[in-house]
């Protein structure tokens, strides 16, 4: 298995507020996240590296060959909700920050992905490309009532308002998804920095290239950056070779 990740601030802000994990171990569990933080003056930068830590460390010390892992990333995501969310409370500097969170973890020929918010989960396996994870997103919930069309919602002016997110409420509601990953597949995870400045039939076309897991994140990200790069950019793909 290959993969690899990278941020961008864009072109736009001036600061980062993504954060993403991959495994830097070969023993380490195959875990993957990328989160988009959102508050005042550097508080998305504290949500998304926070939720990020506490959902690593807990996957890290609960994962067995054995454990039900879609209970296992409910579980992790909640306590990454619980330290965003007490953080908050504690210290006003934080006030009502959050984030969004999408994850991966792979585990012989499947995949389990959990998300809250907009950031996203792609997987190619031969031609067939799909969305894993589902956008908690108000035009979302649009397009599910047969309000908007996917190609409306590109252009609606609330299509960044989110309705779940990390660290936000006490309690988080988390979806899990699980698909085969065979060999061959690829997953791709992106904040919203990427899906809303590249459109999905590009993404698609990249990421079928035969280049390396770096190039095609790197040309992923050139071409929401060359495309105004309004707001931060981050791309972690993951290949079975």
């Amino acid at each position: 298995m290959r993969f690899y990740g990278k941020s961008s601030r864009g072109m736009v802000r001036g600061n980062n507020e993504d954060f993403f994990h991959v495994p830097l171990k070969e023993d380490d569990a195959r875990f993957f996240i990328v989160a988009d933080g959102m508050g005042g003056v550097n508080a998305g930068e504290v949500a998304s590296s926070l939720a990020v830590a506490s959902a690593v460390t807990f996957v890290e010390e609960n994962y067995t060959s054995a454990c039900d892992v879609a209970l296992l990333l409910r579980q992790a995501l909640n306590h990454a909700n619980k330290a965003v969310f007490n953080t908050a409370k504690a210290d006003k500097t934080y006030e009502n920050m959050g984030t969004t969170l999408v994850c991966a973890l792979i585990r012989e020929n499947l995949m389990f992905v959990a998300n809250v918010g907009d950031s996203r989960c792609y997987k190619l396996s031969g031609e067939a490309f799909e969305q894993v994870s589902i956008d908690h997103s108000f035009v979302q919930e649009m397009i599910d009532k047969g309000m908007l069309s996917r190609d409306e919602a590109n252009n609606h002016p609330n299509k960044n308002l989110i309705t779940r997110a990390i660290g936000v409420d006490r309690f988080v509601r988390v979806d899990v998804f699980c698909k085969p990953f065979n060999k061959g597949d690829r997953i791709l995870l992106a904040s919203d920095g990427l899906t809303t400045m590249v459109k999905t039939d590009e993404i698609e076309a990249i990421i079928k290239k035969e280049e390396s897991c770096e190039n095609i994140v790197r040309e992923l990200i050139d071409k929401a950056n060359e495309a105004g790069g309004r707001d931060n950019i981050t791309a972690v793909l993951i290949v079975n070779d």
